[in-house]
């Protein structure tokens, strides 16, 4: 069965040896829930199935831990069988292959009941480097073990490099270990010795210890050698002279590869070649500094603008345009609708072009006007103020590892969705880096690096949503913000924002440029309705001035209401910590608030006095297990126009000693205090040591290792 395109595999547990298991399910009345163990030890928590059996695909789970080398047992423990009296109401669990070592094990396993079933798999030893040098020579070996492991040196040209190495990978598991040996041995011919050291045997075939060479790898060439050393002493091996090494050379696009290996016997020039799967070239069209629009747009004539590689796509089956270093004026916006869905360009073997504004006037470099499933990856879009990449309706966009420098919006989502913007960086914006607006919904804006936006107060900024449902701002490295860094306005009925996520953003220094009013992360909401957002694990660090200015850390503003806010960390903060300004429903729970030496109080309670009485001022707002550390004699709340609110459970600290000042009307009903004890507050690592008063208020610690870039797949930054 073929493996579900599309589905990203789950790992589960960590560590260096890794096992996939390929599962597929019968749903009925929700899906197949299981646990994995190996050798009878879980891995990780419950995990579900999603993919049905009956389309004949798999789903990948990588099973990660510190196995070791050698046969295991892998289990799979069916936990919610479900049957409801026909085929089609039977809930069950597919095993299909799995991966370990190298090795596939062909399986089709059904758990038609609740049960534990085993496979017996095994490992290879890890790769084990040796030497040093820039050259590489990878040997596969595996052994018959018997009274311990068998060993042995290697060497070439009579060179032993470096010591005694062990074998750790039975031959019988149809396995082997790769020894990667370092050197300076250039590309000529060259003899390789491996010495079996430690030959025994106990009079049987099962108490032999032999060592095997099964494949030596050079230049990008594998030499089959299966060869037993079945005594001890030396063997050799000639290795036939190799090729100077080029560079990989890349082409087509999408989650899936294929490696070839390809070599040439020239005349009169190299040889030429294309490459399909299943029928279909992979590869497409070229564009070149010194290209020409009357050329064909091959690699070795290409076309010299983008847009007459548009055109070629167009009238071709081959949808990808590779653009080569150098730097490309535009004179006209490049614009793509919806007859060009499905068309990629791409930076060609990581050489980032350039594409600028020739004229100087453009209102955009780039423009989807009802394009799905386009990509750009790979190039520097110089946006000279203007916008640098609009994407209006469509969906399915993807943009990946780009950089888009000096424009007013850099990104423009208006009324597009399910678009994926992830791995650019994005340079001096003057407004807005990633604008989502009117009907842009579910998008994925992830691992991004903004760095430097000029909008100030509440308008603008790096990221900037006004209109738009169930969208994912997730792992982006925000930096030096004028205003607000991440905000989602609701100016009116019209622009209700409902179901977004904004986690695991790093956002530092915001608001440098606002004379007054803006929040790192920034929620207006006029409409009163529930938004049913998500605020959660995110570091903020600087919010600007403080003071008078009304820079706030996480602000809740204008009736914003049904946000919760959980486990972030906010530090250095300018006024307040955090501001719940009118609204319902609102919680701000398990956060670490630490305060600086300009900060007024750590929450701002406000409620506005001209909401509707029907709707109600401002209530059922929760602030609870909060860690706040301040620095110097402090009010802890401030409350403004009345309104309700509950403050309970929360842990104080003032590391000078200073009084904590608690308001009458904004008061913690159950404070507890005591010293957090962070692992180490100066540098930001705000982990709990051992002891810590958090445990009074039943603080969840923060994990900070998975907040901030996450470097899997296209990135422009380094």
């Amino acid at each position: 069965m073929a493996i579900v395109p599309g589905v990203s595999p789950i790992t589960v547990g960590s560590g260096p040896d890794s096992i996939a298991i390929n599962v597929s399910e019968d749903a009925y009345n929700g899906d197949a829930q299981f646990v994995l163990s190996v050798d009878g030890v879980q891995i990780g928590g419950v995990q579900t199935a999603s993919v049905p059996h009956s389309e004949r695909q798999q789903q990948t789970f990588l099973v990660n831990g510190n196995f070791g080398a050698g046969p295991h047992v892998l289990g799979v423990n069916f936990l919610n069988d479900a049957y409801g009296g026909s085929p089609d109401a039977d809930r069950n669990l597919w095993i299909g292959t799995v991966q370990a070592g190298g090795v596939t094990y062909a399986t089709e396993i059904p758990l038609f009941n609740n049960g534990l079933r085993t496979l017996d798999i095994s490992l290879p030893g890890q790769p084990v480097t040796i030497g040093s040098g820039q050259d590489v020579i990878g040997v596969h070996i595996a052994e018959d073990a018997y009274l311990g492991d068998a060993q042995f040196t290697i060497s070439v040209n009579d060179v032993q490099i470096d010591g005694v190495q062990t074998a750790t990978t039975s031959r019988s598991s149809g396995q082997d270990q790769l020894f990667n040996m370092l050197g300076d041995f250039g590309i000529g011919p060259l003899i390789l010795t491996v010495n079996f050291l430690n030959d025994a045997y106990g009079g049987t075939p099962d108490t032999d210890r032999n060592l095997y060479v099964n494949w030596i790898d050079r230049g990008g060439y594998r030499n089959n050698i299966d060869q037993g050393l079945f005594s001890g002493g030396p063997a050799t091996f000639s290795l036939a002279a190799v090729q100077p090494p080029t560079g990989p050379v890349t082409f087509g696009n999408g989650p899936d590869s294929i490696v070839l290996g390809i070599s040439e016997d020239a005349y009169q020039g190299d040889a030429q070649f294309t490459v399909s799967v299943d029928g279909t070239q992979v590869g497409g069209f070229y564009v070149a500094t010194g290209g020409s629009d009357s050329a064909d747009g091959s690699l070795v004539h290409p076309f010299a603008s983008l847009a007459r590689a548009v055109q070629a796509m167009e009238g071709s089956t081959l949808h990808t345009t590779y653009l080569q270093g150098g730097n490309y004026g535009l004179t006209s916006t490049l614009t793509l609708t919806a007859a060009d869905s499905g068309f990629s360009i791409v930076g060609y073997n990581n050489q980032r072009p350039v594409v600028y504004d020739a004229n100087g006037g453009l209102s955009a470099l780039v423009r989807l006007n009802g394009a799905s499933n386009v990509t750009f990856s790979g190039i520097a879009f110089n946006a000279s103020s203007r916008e640098g990449i609009e994407i209006n309706g469509g969906s399915g966009n993807v943009l990946s590892g780009n950089r888009i420098k000096d424009a007013g919006t850099a990104v423009v989502l208006n009324g597009s969705t399910g678009n994926t913007l992830s791995g650019n960086e994005v340079d001096n914006s003057a407004n807005i880096a990633f604008e989502l607006k009117d009907g842009a919904n579910n998008n994925l804006i992830a691992s991004n690096f903004v760095n430097g936006v000029g909008g100030s107060s509440t308008y603008g900024g790096s990221i900037y949503a006004h209109g738009v449902n169930n969208n994912q701002i997730s792992h982006n490295l925000i930096q030096h913000t004028g205003g607000s860094a991440i905000t989602f306005v609701n100016y009116d009925f019209a622009t209700i924002n409902v179901g977004n996520t904004v986690d695991y953003n790093r956002v530092l220094d915001s608001g440098y440029a606002t004379g007054y009013d803006s929040g790192s992360i920034y929620v207006l909401g006029r409409s009163y309705v529930d938004t049913k957002m998500t605020i959660n694990n995110n570091y903020i660090d600087d919010t600007g001035a403080g003071g008078d200015s009304h820079t706030i850390a996480l602000y809740l503003d204008d009736d914003a209401s049904g946000v919760s806010v959980t486990n972030n960390i906010a530090r250095n903060v300018g006024t307040h910590a955090f501001q719940i300004h009118g609204g319902h429903d609102n919680s701000v729970v398990n956060n670490i608030l630490d305060l600086d030496a300009t900060t007024n109080s750590a929450g701002f309670f406000q409620a506005i006095e001209d909401t509707p009485a029907s709707t109600g001022r401002m209530y059922n707002n929760t602030v609870q297990r909060n860690i706040i550390e301040a620095h110097k004699p402090q009010t802890v709340y401030e409350n403004f126009h009345g309104g309700s609110f509950s403050i309970f459970n929360n842990l104080y600290f003032n590391d000078s000693g200073g009084a904590l000042r608690f308001n009458p009307d904004a008061s913690d009903t159950a404070p507890k205090f005591g010293n957090p004890l962070f692992q180490n507050e100066p540098a930001g690592n705000y982990a709990l040591q051992s002891g810590s008063a958090a445990s009074q208020i039943g603080f969840i610690p923060i994990d900070q290792s998975s907040i901030g870039l996450n470097t899997i797949g296209p990135h422009w930054y380094a």
